[in-house]
C-alpha cells in the first residue's frame, strides 16, 4: 500500500486505471513513466487531469525507491484478472521500468504504443489488451511483432511521440501488411476510440415489412440447371408494381461441403436419438402431468371436474382435437367419421380407405356415444413365410376403444344439431367448431396466459405428454399402433387384440387420473355390450407375421426328440449330437433372443457357468469388440454344460481338436474327416430340415423368446428391460453403455425375475434331452 498518497487521491487513480488496489505500489516505476507518455500523447486531457497525473507521478516516483518489484510474470499467473483488469495485467507483463531500462528504446516503444492505445480504448478494455499482448508481449509467438522490426519500418519512440493516433494506426497497419503480420494488424484497428452503433429509424422503416414491396411467384419453371421464376412485385393497394425474372442456379456442392453436411446431419440425428432414448422424466420435449393440467383448467374447468353439460361446443372441438392428438399424434383431420346406425354403404366405403376411422354408434336413450378407433396395423412390409400356417397372423387393422374422456367430448360434438347432416360418412373436421388453424391459435394463447411458454412448454409438449408419461408403463410396440410408426421391435412382437387394446387403456386411464380429469361413469368403454360396434374376435393378432406359433414349436420340439432318441438306438453318434447341438440351440435362442448370426456361440472363457452369463458377439453396432450380455436360468446352464461337455468328450473320442466354441455342429466331409462348424443361420435351417417337411426359419426363435418375456412381465412393464433383453440401442444408450450405472448382477438378477418360466412340457423335455445326453456319453 502507498504510504506517502493521500487517500483520494489513491482511491481516484485505483478506480481510473481499473487497478487491484494492492498492486499500485509494485508497479510504481511502471505507472510513473506509463503516465509521463499518457500525458504526451493524450492531446484530450483537460489542465486539471494533466494536474492531478502529474501529481500522482510525483507520489509514484517517492514510492518506487521502497517497493519491492515482481519479477518473471507470466500471463497464466493472472488468469484471474485478465478480464477483470485488462490493463493491470498488461502493464504487469511490460518490461522492468527501472532506471537502468528507463532510456532503453525498446521498452520505451512498448510504453508509448501502450499509452496511445489506452487513450483510445481506455483501461478496461480487455479485447485490446488482449490483442496488445499477443501482438507486442507474446514472445513465444511466431506472430510477434518485435520492437526492432517497427523501427527498422520508421516507427521508433520519437515517431510515436509525434504521431497523432489516426497517423500510428495508419503506419502500423503498414507495417503488418508489408511483414504479413496478421497479429499486428488486427491491434493496429485498436488505436481509434471505439465505433458507436447507430440506429437508422428510416431506413428500418424502409426495410419493413409493411413498406416494403410485396414479392410473387407469378410462374416457375424448374430446370436441371437451374429454377427460373418470373417475379411479379405489388403495392400496398394490390397495385402491380413491375415484374422482373429471377433465376436460381443449381451450384453443385464440392465434395468437403457434402461431407461437411452429411457430418452436421449425422450429429443432428445422433443427439436426438439420443435425448429421445434418455427418456427424461422432466424435459421440455413434453409436458408434465401437472403443466398439462394447467392448460386445460384454462380451456376448462368444468372439464377437469367432469361437469361435462356445461362445455360448450367450442370447448369440446378443441379439447377433442387436443386429446386425440395426444392419443394419436396425428392429424386429427385425417380421421374419418363412420356411423354404424346409417347403413351398410357408409361402412363398406370406409373400410376401403386407407386411413383412420371413428366409428361411433349413438345411444339415443341414454343420450351417450359409444366408439372405437380403427387404426392401419401393417406397421412394417414383410413378406409372409412359405408355410404361412405355422407362424401367427396379422391383422390389417386395430380397433381400440375410444377412451375417456374423448367419448364424451365427441358426444358434445355430435349432438349439435348443426351437425346433423355432416355427422355421417364425413371426415371428422367436418363436425369440428374449430379447425386445425383456430385450434393452434388457441393453444398458443393458453401457453402465453398461464405462463407455460415462458418455462418452455410448447404445443407439441401438450400434445406428446402421454407417450412421455406411459413410456415405461406400456411396450414401445404397443403405443406405436397407436401412432402408426414402426420400430424395431415391431418386427418381433404378435399379440393379440384384446391385449393391446387392454395394455393401452390401461396405460391411458392411468395418465387421466394423473392429471385429474374426473370421468362420466357411462363413458365410453363402459358398458359397450349395448353398442352396435363391431368388436373383434377372439383370435385376431397384431404384430410380426414371422413369430412361430406355439403349437408348431411344440411339435417341432417332439420330433427332434422322438428323432434323436432312435439315433442314439441306431448308434448314429454323429448325427445324434447334432440335434442335441440344435435342441441346445433352440432352447436358448427361444428363451433369451439369440440373434441367428454366423457364430451365436462364444469361446468358453467368454461363459461363466456360476453367475449363469454368457456374452456373445452379437451385433458389432459401434466398434468391433462390442459383445452382448446374456443372461441364463438355472436350467439353460445345465443344458449348456451339458452339450458343451459331451462335444469335449466327441473331441477326444474322433481325435481332433477341441471345438472353438461352447457348442458347434460335427460334419464329415468326404474323406471322412470330421470337423467343427459353427451354428449359423444357414446351418440350423439345415439341420431342422432334417426333421420336418415344413420351412421353418431360424428367425423365428429370436420372435418367440421376445413375445415371451413380453408375456412375462407385461403386469410390471419396462421398456428399458425389454431394450437390455433384445439388445436394442440408439446412439450409444443402451443398459450396458458407456454411460449406463447399472450393475451387471443387479441387471442379471432383475431379467431373470422378469423371464417367463419354464411350462410343464419344457421341463420334461428338458430332462428328457439331459437323459438321452448321458446316454450318448456313454456310447462313446
Amino acid at each position: 500500500m502507498m504510504s506517502n498518497v493521500d487517500d483520494s487521491l489513491l482511491e481516484e487513480m485505483i478506480a481510473h486505471f481499473h487497478y487491484p488496489a494492492d498492486s499500485i505500489g509494485e508497479h510504481a516505476a511502471k505507472l510513473s513513466l506509463f503516465c509521463r507518455y499518457f500525458i504526451d500523447v493524450n492531446l484530450s486531457l483537460s489542465a486539471y487531469q494533466m494536474n492531478r497525473y502529474r501529481v500522482f507521478i510525483g507520489r509514484l516516483d517517492a514510492e518506487k525507491r521502497t517497493s519491492a518489484v515482481m519479477q518473471n510474470i507470466r500471463r497464466k499467473d493472472l488468469h484471474s484478472q485478465l478480464q477483470e483488469h485488462p490493463f493491470f495485467s498488461t502493464m504487469s507483463l511490460l518490461p522492468d521500468a527501472s532506471e537502468q531500462y528507463a532510456e532503453s528504446q525498446r521498452s520505451e516503444l512498448l510504453y508509448i504504443l501502450l499509452a496511445h492505445l489506452c487513450s483510445a480504448r481506455g483501461f478496461n478494455d480487455y479485447a485490446a489488451c488482449l490483442q496488445f499482448y499477443n501482438a507486442f508481449l507474446k514472445v513465444d509467438s511466431s506472430e510477434c511483432c518485435r520492437v526492432d522490426e517497427l523501427k527498422a519500418r520508421g516507427i521508433t519512440a520519437q515517431f510515436a511521440l509525434d504521431s497523432t493516433l489516426s497517423e500510428l494506426r495508419r503506419d502500423l497497419r503498414q507495417v503488418a501488411l508489408k511483414n504479413d503480420n496478421k497479429t499486428l494488424d488486427k491491434v493496429a484497428r485498436y488505436f481509434q476510440p471505439p465505433q458507436q452503433r447507430r440506429i437508422d429509424l428510416a431506413a428500418l422503416r424502409k426495410n419493413s415489412i409493411i413498406d416494403t414491396t410485396n414479392k410473387h411467384t407469378f410462374a416457375e419453371v424448374r430446370m436441371d440447371e437451374a429454377d427460373i421464376a418470373l417475379m411479379q412485385t405489388t403495392n400496398q393497394a394490390g397495385e402491380e408494381v413491375g415484374r422482373f425474372t429471377q433465376v436460381t442456379p443449381h451450384l453443385e456442392r464440392t465434395q468437403s461441403q457434402r461431407k461437411r453436411s452429411y457430418q452436421t446431419q449425422q450429429s443432428a440425428i445422433s443427439n436426438a436419438l439420443r435425448k429421445h432414448e434418455l427418456a427424461l422424466p422432466f424435459s421440455f420435449s413434453s409436458a408434465t402431468v401437472g403443466e398439462l393440467r394447467t392448460a386445460l383448467e384454462y380451456i376448462s374447468q368444468s372439464f377437469i371436474c367432469g361437469e361435462l353439460e356445461d362445455v360448450n361446443l367450442r370447448e369440446a372441438s378443441i379439447l377433442l382435437r387436443l386429446m386425440l392428438k395426444m392419443l394419436t399424434l396425428s392429424d386429427v383431420d385425417t380421421f374419418y367419421l363412420q356411423n354404424v346406425s346409417a347403413g351398410s354403404s357408409s361402412k363398406k366405403h370406409a373400410d376401403t380407405r386407407e386411413m383412420k376411422v371413428l366409428r361411433y354408434d349413438l345411444d339415443g336413450a341414454r343420450k351417450h356415444v359409444f366408439a372405437q378407433l380403427i387404426l392401419p396395423a401393417k406397421l412394417i412390409d414383410t413378406s409372409p413365410p412359405a408355410d404361412d400356417y405355422l407362424y401367427e397372423e396379422s391383422c390389417k387393422n386395430l380397433k381400440v376403444k375410444l377412451p375417456n374422456p374423448l367419448g364424451s367430448l365427441l358426444n358434445i360434438v355430435l349432438r349439435n344439431k348443426s351437425n346433423s347432416p355432416e355427422r355421417n360418412d364425413a371426415e371428422l373436421s367436418n363436425v369440428l367448431f374449430v379447425d386445425e388453424k383456430g385450434y393452434r391459435r388457441f393453444i398458443n394463447h393458453v401457453l402465453n396466459e398461464t405462463g407455460l411458454k415462458k418455462r418452455g412448454i410448447t404445443r407439441r409438449a401438450l400434445e406428446t405428454a402421454f407417450f412421455q408419461f406411459a413410456r415405461e408403463q406400456a411396450p414401445e410396440t404397443f403405443l406405436n399402433f397407436l401412432k402408426s410408426q414402426s420400430t424395431v421391435q415391431s418386427h418381433y412382437i404378435n399379440v393379440t387384440n384384446k391385449e393391446l387394446e387392454t395394455t393401452l387403456l390401461s396405460a391411458w386411464d392411468n395418465f387421466v387420473d394423473n392429471v385429474g380429469i374426473r370421468i362420466d361413469s357411462k363413458d365410453t368403454h363402459e358398458n359397450k355390450s349395448s353398442s352396435r360396434l363391431s368388436d373383434f374376435a377372439d383370435n385376431e393378432r397384431q404384430g410380426s407375421v414371422r413369430s412361430i406359433k406355439d403349437d408348431a414349436l411344440t411339435l417341432l420340439y417332439e420330433q427332434l426328440i422322438n428323432t434323436l432318441s432312435q439315433q442314439i438306438d441306431d448308434r448314429a453318434i454323429i448325427e445324434a449330437f447334432n440335434n442335441v447341438a440344435l435342441y441346445c440351440y433352440m432352447r436358448i435362442a427361444t428363451r433369451v433372443a439369440l440373434r441367428p448370426v454366423s457364430k451365436p456361440f462364444p469361446a468358453h472363457r467368454h461363459f461363466d457357468k456360476n453367475s449363469g452369463l454368457l456374452s456373445v458377439r452379437d451385433k458389432r453396432a459401434h466398434h468391433k469388440d462390442e459383445r452382448r450380455l446374456i443372461v441364463l436360468t438355472n436350467a439353460l446352464c445345465q443344458l449348456l454344460c451339458s452339450t458343451s461337455t459331451l462335444c469335449d468328450a466327441l473331441s477326444a473320442r474322433f481325435a481332433i481338436q477341441r471345438p472353438p466354441a461352447l457348442v458347434m455342429f460335427l460334419s464329415v466331409d468326404e474323406t471322412d474327416t470330421c470337423r467343427w462348424e459353427h451354428l449359423s443361420r444357414t446351418r440350423v435351417d439345415a439341420q431342422i430340415k432334417t426333421l420336418i417337411d415344413d420351412e421353418v426359419s431360424s428367425q423365428a426363435f429370436r420372435h418367440v423368446a421376445a413375445n415371451a418375456f413380453l408375456n412375462a412381465s407385461i403386469n410390471d412393464f419396462s421398456q428399458t428391460s425389454m431394450n437390455g433383453f433384445m439388445n436394442h440401442s440408439r446412439s450409444g444408450t443402451g443398459l450396458l453403455s458407456n454411460y449406463s450405472l447399472f450393475d451387471i448382477r443387479l441387471i442379471a438378477a432383475q431379467q431373470r425375475e422378469r423371464m417367463q418360466r419354464d411350462g410343464e412340457q419344457i421341463t420334461a423335455n428338458d430332462a428328457c434331452v439331459l437323459d438321452l445326453i448321458n446316454r450318448l456319453g456313454s456310447a462313446l
